[in-house]
Order: structure tokens, then C-alpha cells, then sequence
């Protein structure tokens, strides 16, 4: 008699390059998906990052008007004088630079225009005492229109008055 051969039952050969083909599809059908995910979530992000600048951008201007005992410009250059402290805006292309003190912060928007408002009217010389100022930046691809007003009081706005009159 033949000695009995024992088959093995195992994968061919046609088999396995099929299987390999199929996890090959399926391991770069998820990496497209991972990138394409930390892609919008970077996206998402740089985002968040802008609507956080202007929103921190408006709240400061607000800020620093709604104190101010008066505003003064002087070409790019915003003035706010409170009682104890100047801040300063700078408007430049690219960013607003805001001093206060030994601090300075940056905001990354770009100023397409600006406009000063005296009396409700455009100030002409970009130099002297405003009560509203409007911003037009852009951040990422959109364009806003950020405004800051002060209030005087008929005390502040006769003070420079009454003090040439006391000089006299």
C-alpha cells in the first residue's frame, strides 16, 4: 500500500495577491481620507484663528473708545487717551499694530481703507480730534468693516476751551 499523503489546505498564490491588492486599495483609500480630514481641520483652524483676531481686534477698539476721554489721528496712527494711559493703534497694510504701555499687540489683518468721522462728517486732514473711526480689513478671503465711536461729554469737549480762556 501507498503511504497515505496528508494535503495541506492553504491560500494559492493568486490568492494572496488578490487579498494584498485589496488591503492595498483599502490602506491608501483611509490615508486619502486621514489628509483629506487634518486638512480641513487645519483649514478650519487658520479659520478660527482670523474670526478670533478681529473679534479680539473689534473688542479691544470698543474697549479702548468707550474709555477714551478723547481720540486723536494722526495719519496711520490712532491716539486713544484715557485717564491714566495713551494707546496706540497703528494702521499698517498688512497687520494693526495696538501699543499699551510695554505691551504690543499684533493683529494679522490686512486695512484696505480706514475713514475718520469729526461731527459725523469725514475728517479731511487725517490729523486732529474724531469721534468715530471705520476700518475696512480683510481677513482671509473676507472683507469687514469694523467702526469705533467715543462720546463726549460737553465737560471734555470745552477742556481744551477752558483752559486757554484760564491762561488769559
Amino acid at each position: 500500500m501507498f503511504p497515505r499523503v496528508q494535503r495541506l489546505s492553504a491560500f494559492t498564490l493568486l490568492e494572496l495577491m488578490i487579498a494584498m491588492a485589496l488591503s492595498a486599495v483599502l490602506m491608501s483609500t483611509a490615508y486619502l481620507a486621514l489628509h483629506l480630514v487634518q486638512r480641513q481641520q487645519h483649514m478650519a483652524s487658520r479659520t478660527l484663528s482670523a474670526v478670533a483676531q478681529v473679534s479680539a481686534l473689534q473688542g479691544l477698539l470698543t474697549q479702548d473708545f468707550r474709555r477714551a476721554r478723547s481720540v486723536r489721528v494722526d495719519g496711520e496712527r490712532v491716539y486713544c487717551q484715557q485717564a491714566d494711559r495713551l494707546i496706540e493703534y497703528v494702521l499698517l497694510d498688512s497687520c494693526i499694530l495696538r501699543h499699551q504701555a510695554a505691551v504690543q499687540d499684533t493683529f494679522f489683518v490686512s486695512v484696505l481703507d480706514y475713514q475718520y468721522l469729526s461731527k459725523a462728517q469725514p475728517l479731511t486732514t487725517r490729523h486732529g480730534l474724531v469721534d468715530e473711526v471705520t476700518l475696512t480689513i480683510q481677513s482671509l478671503r473676507d472683507t469687514l468693516v469694523l467702526q469705533a465711536a467715543v462720546r463726549y461729554d460737553a465737560q471734555s469737549l470745552l477742556q481744551p476751551f477752558s483752559a486757554s480762556f484760564s491762561s488769559r
